[in-house]
């Protein structure tokens, strides 16, 4: 190197058309090996991926990655040997590591942009990595741009580094998914040019905001309205300049959610009838939740009383009539339909009563003659009504009210109570007594 710095230099004094020839020689012998290094890289990849790279984006990457690391390694090497009075190994071996960071976060994003979640959907955002990426960029932009020793170095380098990360974020861009909708600047030359008139707006520079920010800066606008000076002025003016731009529905909410703050302000207090409500529940405990034993049992009892219900109404749904009664299927069957006749002289108690008077002397032995009491049948038929369940009431309730009427005076003798027909004939107490005064005789 130092021969050829003197040859330059020697060269440059008696001939300097030929270190200028030399140098073109030179760095058209570059470009040339960098094409053909990259021609070569293009058939590879081809090859690979069937699709050719781009090498402006490629040789701008390598360029700016470039920039950026020889910014950062340099300043944050200088930093450290004159702020931190570091040695010069350990110095270099903190730069470098910082870098060096940086890209391993690069490399982090890639493989989460390209990966899938636990749903099989792609990845969305720079994933854990995406934090680290901007520590790491920040901090080495900031000790770099401290360690400058001129002004110029220190725009130099800020200009490097910021453009630099701004590059590397659209290239992450790229190779992942927003988790949101992406955010826009409204600072912009052409909203400048149409704020001051230069421009005539068009459809497309109308912007309507996210409902939810504007229900935020319209509440907190209405919050400084309602203090004291100076805050009220400004708070009318901002109130005023956003409720122009904002729609009705969005006002309305901003005076719902101010009017829910108000509210919350207010029941605060311990004396409130919220916090009282609260205060109680609180003191009470929690509820006591059954054991899984109990709700066992609770469910075991439901389904047996669901059993039962079930069965009484299929037995009650079938109805049969015997002798003009109506009585469930089940005791209907129990009963014949004919009375064995041996049944009968078994249980029809008999009476001896004096036959016809017989003259005296006749010489024939007075006789005495076997008479029933009462009709056997009749007495089957009672003793079946008295035992048989009464009848499940039918027809209108004028209908079920005579027959339960009739029924019930067959049987005891005497007229029913206005409680006792009711419930009969399944009608109400009134209705039972306003028919006994109508109908009874």
């Amino acid at each position: 190197m130092k021969h050829l710095t003197a040859w330059i230099a020697a060269t440059w004094a008696t001939e300097p058309w030929l270190v200028v020839v030399a140098a073109g020689l030179a760095a058209a012998l570059i470009v040339a090996l960098l094409i053909a290094v990259f021609r070569l890289v293009a058939t590879v990849v081809r090859a690979i991926r069937g699709a050719a790279p781009n090498f402006k984006l490629l040789l701008g990457q390598v360029v700016v990655q470039a920039g950026v690391t020889w910014a950062v390694v340099t300043g944050t090497w200088e930093f450290c040997t004159t702020v931190f009075k570091l040695p010069e190994h350990e110095a270099t071996a903190f730069s470098v590591f910082l870098e060096a960071a940086t890209w391993v976060t690069v490399g982090m994003i890639y493989d989460h942009g390209k990966g899938k979640d636990k749903d099989g959907k792609p990845n969305v955002g720079f994933g854990p990595a995406g934090p680290f990426f901007w520590l790491f960029s920040i901090l080495g932009g900031v000790l770099a741009v401290l360690a400058g020793q001129t002004f110029g170095a220190v725009v130099g380098r800020a200009v490097v580094v910021v453009f630099g990360t701004c590059l590397w974020y659209l290239a992450l861009l790229r190779v992942t998914r927003r988790s949101g909708t992406p955010s826009r600047f409204r600072w912009t030359p052409r909203a400048v040019l149409v704020a001051v008139g230069a421009l005539a707006p068009a459809e497309q520079d109308v912007r309507d905001e996210h409902e939810e920010w504007q229900v935020r800066r319209l509440a907190r606008a209405m919050r400084w309205a309602g203090g004291r000076w100076p805050w009220s002025w400004l708070g009318a003016r901002m109130l005023t300049a956003r409720a122009e731009q904002t729609q009705e529905q969005v006002i309305d909410a901003a005076r719902r959610r101010y009017a829910v703050a108000h509210v919350v302000v207010s029941s605060v207090r311990p004396d409130s009838a919220v916090m009282r409500r609260l205060i109680e529940e609180i003191q009470r405990g929690p509820a006591v939740l059954p054991t899984a034993a109990e709700r066992q049992l609770m469910d075991e009892t439901r389904l047996s009383a669901r059993m039962v219900a079930s069965d009484l109404g299929r037995q009650v749904g079938e109805l049969r009539e015997v002798g003009g009664i109506r009585m469930p299927a089940g005791i209907a069957a129990q009963i014949p339909d004919e009375i064995p006749a041996d049944w009968i002289a078994r249980h029809s108690p008999a009476r001896e009563v004096p036959a016809s008077p017989v003259p005296a002397g006749s010489g024939e032995v007075p006789a005495t003659a076997r008479v029933k009491r009462t009709s056997v049948a009749a007495r089957v038929t009672g003793a079946v009504r008295r035992r048989a369940p009464r009848a499940v009431p039918v027809g209108t309730e004028a209908e079920r009210t005579r027959a339960a009427y009739d029924t019930y005076l067959a049987e005891h003798g005497r007229a029913p109570s206005d409680r006792a027909l009711a419930a009969l004939a399944g009608v109400g107490k009134t209705y039972a007594g306003q028919w006994k005064r109508q109908n009874a005789q």
